[in-house]
């Protein structure tokens, strides 16, 4: 019987949302009831455990495809049915991978693949998945919206959280168990990381998205992942001991449960990845010794010279949180009311620790503190061999030649009409058209519709000349607020909120915020709370999270004739009045000034080496701000009372961070001054050790040359140069001015340059005139840069690459792209070294 173990969980689920949500779902249920008995219980699945931002944001028919095509998959693959029923639902049928738009694709996915996995095992057709997708999409950054795995696909690149949810849904359409795994933050570095695992063979097994393969468990990452404080999963269905299944499911499906965000459980990942993971006990007492229950529990690392969550865990009836976690540092936060407790943990040494509650410390002085990262691994699955290499070298280059000729063919069909209807138009109308497409986003401008587009144009050109006209484009006509789905809701609004309301509102913008908060109910236990739901559709089902509700605001406001936006640092509501913007809440006003003062400002870049973040009762909020503003060594920012974590941080090479930090607590109207401090770091504690990646080079006479041999003595120099450009040019000018001191070290200095036109570059000629014993080697660049950055965590799209090794293979100290006084500290190093 089709989900025989499933189906009564299921059902009653269905039937509380539909109590909760009423009418909302009447429709739903009509479409329901015209289903066969399998795709309506299917579709009562998906209804049960999405969120109620993707029941809000898109009609019942966008999810016919994933229902009707995941039962198809049930009815004909005898793999699929044999697949813990825990595994089909939650990743094969269920349409959400993260936080992506959600647009039908499966049948189309499955439509493109099916001849070249016919006939093939489940784990040959992951293989053979990756490959097609390598050949459809590629890495690129983006902004932090995600798109839908359709958008992806249609336009060819995606970041890498784009790109795993792009992989995860072409693998569930083929019936292969599929999701997205997260590193929230890395520890050594400062960033993060997706990447997919399957369920093949009773186990997952993880694998890079669109970065094929020959075989699973193999990834660029996997080094990273090993220093990793934590990896992460996520499940929409609830804990799963909730679902009290008879049939005994296989023990790799008993996952570490680390908390919840919102309606979505974590799954803790970091034992798949790491070696010397430790099992953390944190109990909580309040002041008077007692354990403290059902209290939230942050941990912490430190990225982007911020404490950032890795897992949010709720202590148990004893006061006790458990968590599985790598070999370093973490920062643990607790607090409720007036009242928190904090500790720095190394949990290579201590595997438990008590907070005890007390009365918040609104205020310290500057404290030191270092975050540790935890040590890599050698990879432990089975590498390819050198068939196998060369095999799948092969297929990817012909693959990523299609993904480029894909990706520069690709233009957005409604930008183009909405262009060309735009030559019909008034001038005015042209040049305000201009405008609404110049200030859409990068990734905006590959997916926007044209219905968008003539919507807010349309409906924002009712109020154009009530405001100066930077304020009218940038925060009237816009159609963005946050990351939200791009929808045409202004004409709606304007017909639906009587005219009397939108004048009341235009009157007294905090009146609409007040309407907000007091009509809009807030559900954060059926939410994903990165999922926003669209202010047309907040407005109708009158729910929305916090988020939603600001967005809700700025799209009310825009469409009633308020130029409104929210707040860059906080994200908090705000309205242009009297040639300022002011706080939609009256409660959030900044009325306080933090005065930063600084020495030599230019070195200060906020995220990389400071941060400022306010603490309340309920969360800590790091601020986005900008590096823009210092005048005379000062910086002004204009902040709303409260607390507030000041923190400065060096990111050594080996990835430890030198922090140190300050609290304060800033009074309604108060001016703060404050000094930024930075820890010097020494050149012992920069250097680390790790192994390089074994690949091979050509000398000018086109012989073959193993890197184990190039790095075999004593310690050298490695760059790969590009000739011609700024950062390169920088370093070689470097070594010229310091020519006395590297005339001893010439000879241990490798050059690898992509081709022989480099020679003739006047920069490099020069360089190896004065430097005649200087080695160069060529290489395509194209397998061992990527390769060799990854490994020594840095990037390495920015050339020059430079490593210093000590022996064979090993590296002491690696750098991409160019900074002021690399050559010296080079030869400091090579110095110390020997």
């Amino acid at each position: 019987m089709f989900l025989e173990h499933s189906r009564m969980r299921i059902k009653e689920s269905y039937e509380k949302v539909r109590q909760d949500l009423g009418a909302i779902l009447d429709p739903v249920e009509l479409v329901i009831r015209t289903l066969p008995e399998e795709e309506a219980l299917a579709m009562r699945y998906l209804y049960a455990f999405m969120p109620y931002s993707d029941i809000a944001n898109n009609p019942v028919e966008t999810y016919l495809d994933f229902v009707r095509h995941g039962v198809r998959l049930y009815e004909e693959k005898e793999e699929v049915r044999e697949l813990p029923e825990s595994v089909y639902l939650q990743y094969v049928l269920f349409h959400r991978v993260n936080e992506e738009e959600i647009r039908p694709c499966r049948s189309l996915f499955y439509h493109q693949i099916q001849e070249q996995i016919r006939g093939k095992s489940p784990l040959e057709t992951v293989l053979e998945i990756n490959y097609w997708c390598a050949g459809e999409v590629a890495y690129e950054a983006g902004d932090d919206r995600t798109l839908s795995a359709l958008s992806v696909w249609k336009r060819g690149y995606g970041r890498c959280g784009e790109e795993s949810v792009f992989a995860v849904n072409v693998l569930r359409s083929a019936g292969i168990p599929a999701r997205q795994v997260y590193a929230p933050y890395w520890s050594h570095c400062d960033d993060n990381h997706a990447w997919v695992e399957v369920w093949v063979d009773g186990n997952w097994h993880y694998l890079g998205a669109c970065e094929p393969e020959p075989l699973l468990d193999l990834g660029w990452f996997e080094y990273a992942a090993s220093r990793a404080m934590l990896i992460h999963a996520r499940r929409f269905d609830g804990e799963r001991k909730a679902w009290n299944y008879d049939t005994e499911e296989p023990e790799s499906l008993r996952e570490e449960e680390i908390g919840s965000e919102g309606m979505v459980t974590m799954e803790n990942e970091i034992r798949r990845y790491a070696d010397g993971v430790q099992t953390l006990e944190v109990l909580v007492l309040d002041e008077k010794g007692r354990p403290v229950p059902d209290l939230p529990v942050s941990f912490e690392v430190v990225n982007y010279a911020a404490f950032r969550p890795i897992a949010n865990c709720h202590t148990d009836m004893e006061g006790k949180v458990r968590l599985s976690c790598g070999a370093g540092s973490l920062h643990l936060y607790c607090g409720r009311q007036d009242k928190a407790a904090e500790e720095i943990l190394d949990t290579r040494r201590d595997s438990r620790i008590t907070l005890t509650l007390q009365r918040n410390i609104e205020e310290y002085s500057w404290q030191e503190f270092d975050m540790i990262p935890p040590s890599d691994r050698t990879p432990v699955a089975r590498r390819p061999d050198a068939a196998q290499k060369e095999e799948g070298a092969r297929r990817l280059a012909a693959l990523r030649t299609r993904q480029e000729r894909k990706r520069k063919a690709w233009e957005n069909p409604d930008r183009n009409v909405f262009v060309n209807e735009q030559k019909r138009k008034s001038e005015k109308e042209q040049r305000m058209g201009r405008a609404l497409l110049k200030i859409l986003t990068a990734k905006d401008q590959t997916d926007v519709r044209l219905d968008v587009l003539k919507d807010h144009l349309s409906g924002a050109m009712l109020y154009a000349g009530t405001v100066p006209e930077e304020i009218f484009i940038k925060h009237m006509l816009n159609p963005r607020a946050e990351d939200e789905i791009l929808t045409p809701y202004r004409r709606w609004f304007q017909h639906e909120v009587p005219k009397e309301a939108q004048e009341r509102f235009r009157n007294n913008p905090e009146s609409l915020w007040t309407w907000i908060c007091q009509e809009i109910r807030e559900c954060p236990e059926h939410e994903r709370s990165t999922v926003l739901t669209t202010p047309a559709a907040c407005f109708r089902i009158r729910c929305g999270s916090r988020r939603s509700k600001a967005v809700l605001f700025v799209a009310m406001a825009r469409s009633f004739g308020i130029a409104a936006r929210l707040n860059e640092a906080d994200g908090t509501p705000e309205y242009w009045k009297q040639g300022r913007f002011m706080a939609a809440d009256p409660n959030r006003r900044k009325d306080c000034v933090l005065v930063l003062r600084a020495e030599e400002p230019g070195t200060w870049r906020y995220s990389q080496n400071w941060s400022l973040t306010r603490i309340s009762a309920t969360e800590q909020k790091v601020l986005r701000l900008r590096d823009e503003g210092w005048k005379k060594q000062k910086k002004e920012i204009f902040l709303e009372s409260g607390t507030y974590r000041l923190m400065t941080a060096t990111r050594l090479p080996n990835g430890t961070v030198h922090a140190a930090a300050c609290q304060f607590l800033l009074t309604p109207g108060e001016h703060r001054e404050v000094q930024l401090q930075s820890r010097k770091s020494n050149l012992m504690e920069m250097l680390e050790s790790l192994s390089l990646p074994e690949f091979e080079v050509h000398t000018e006479d086109g012989d073959k040359c193993s890197s184990r041999v190039l790095t075999g003595d004593g310690a050298h120099v490695l760059l790969w140069l590009k000739a011609g450009e700024e950062p390169t040019e920088h370093i070689l000018n470097e070594m010229i001015q310091e020519r006395e001191r590297f005339e001893d070290w010439t000879s241990r200095i490798l050059f690898f340059v992509s081709s022989k036109e480099a020679w003739e570059h006047p920069l490099f000629e020069k360089i190896l005139r004065l430097f005649p014993d200087i080695r160069v080697f060529y290489d395509d660049f194209e397998e061992h840069v990527p390769s060799v950055g990854r490994r020594l965590y840095v990037d390495h799209e920015k050339l020059p690459l430079l490593a210093v090794t000590r022996g064979e293979q090993n590296v002491i100290y690696a750098s991409s792209g160019y900074q002021v006084g690399t050559a010296d500290l080079v030869l400091r190093i090579l110095e110390e070294a020997s």
